[in-house]
């Protein structure tokens, strides 16, 4: 386990060894990989009914292989944004994870 899963999973939700984050902890963790140049290859969008996990992909993002590194930071942010009074949990899967 690298440094910054350990640090990620301080603010965690862990289920079935999948790190899941409320989407103001996804913007954490997408702006703690952009200052550590750790590429993100998407978002994964998740409705969490314990003991089940429902993936939610209308609600994903991919990263855009057209976009700077900041051009793609900004798109993750903005998608987080819109989920912040929401119930999706996300899956933010990253270089080394």
């Amino acid at each position: 386990m690298s440094n910054l899963e350990v640090k990620f999973r301080d603010f965690a939700i862990i289920h079935n060894n999948m790190i899941l984050f409320k989407p103001v902890d996804a913007i954490r963790v997408v702006m703690e990989c952009f200052e550590l140049n750790k590429s993100i290859y998407g978002i994964d969008a998740f409705i969490l009914n314990e003991p089940y996990i429902q993936p939610f992909m209308e609600h994903s993002i991919n990263a855009n292989e057209n976009f700077t590194d900041k051009e793609q930071m900004e798109s993750f942010v903005s998608h987080l944004k819109k989920y912040l009074d929401s119930e999706l949990i996300f899956e933010v899967v990253y270089e080394g994870y």
